[in-house]
């Protein structure tokens, strides 16, 4: 919504016409979690991971460019089933140093969820160890919930991180930055990457006069 202030946003910004998408995954994702569907839901969190990935590539090569032209100009990234185009992408709202660690964090959970895309022996056997060990769908234990929630965790806040590459750097800043200089208190600034970039706007006029607890309490929100 902070995006569509642009008022080309309709005709050039790819996530105009994928926001749909990102809500018709995240409105899935926590159903079928709750009757107990796990991989479905990996498979639909490893798309919201691509298309951001994908959407942040296009949009800081030709911004400004039709959207129907977009598609066409990079039919060859999009028609791609892989993220190669990943290590392109400028991340600006992060310290050079975290770079090649953000890279690894991301290709590491695509690779991962990717395994749930088609069906491979290993996956099979994970399922016949799961089943004999009375865990079949809607059967889960405890500790299967926590996997699946530290994993669905870390690939959101990257894929948050993609997007966040996606739109100027201004929206970043307002929707991290309260009006009175504090962080939003949001899940995902329990990441580490997402509390770095809250540190970037640190230089934030609102924040001067109490940036020692600012950075205090960033620090001890950090999960993941």
């Amino acid at each position: 919504m902070d995006t569509r202030r642009d008022p080309e946003y309709v005709n050039s910004h790819l996530l105009y016409v994928l926001a749909d998408d990102y809500l018709e995954s995240l409105v899935a994702v926590p159903m079928l979690l709750k009757q107990g569907i796990h991989r479905p839901a990996i498979r639909d969190s490893r798309f919201l991971l691509e298309m951001s990935i994908k959407l942040a590539y296009i949009q800081q090569n030709e911004y400004k460019l039709p959207i129907s032209t977009k598609i066409d100009h990079f039919k060859k990234e999009l028609s791609s089933p892989g993220i190669s185009v990943m290590r392109s992408i400028n991340l600006d709202l992060l310290k050079k140093e975290m770079h090649p660690e953000f890279f690894e964090e991301s290709g590491r959970l695509f690779g991962y969820s990717s395994k749930y895309i088609h069906l491979t022996p290993d996956q099979i056997s994970e399922r016949i160890a799961l089943i004999e060990s009375g865990r079949s769908a809607g059967n889960e234990a405890p500790e299967d919930l926590w996997q699946i929630n530290s994993l669905l965790e870390r690939i959101y806040a990257v894929t948050i991180i993609f997007m966040m590459h996606s739109v100027p750097i201004y929206i970043s800043g307002d929707w991290l930055v309260e009006t009175n200089g504090d962080t939003n208190n949001w899940y995902f600034t329990a990441s580490q990457f997402i509390a770095a970039i809250d540190e970037t706007f640190d230089y934030k006029h609102e924040r001067q006069s109490k940036l020692d607890e600012i950075r205090d309490t960033r620090k001890k929100r950090i999960r993941f």
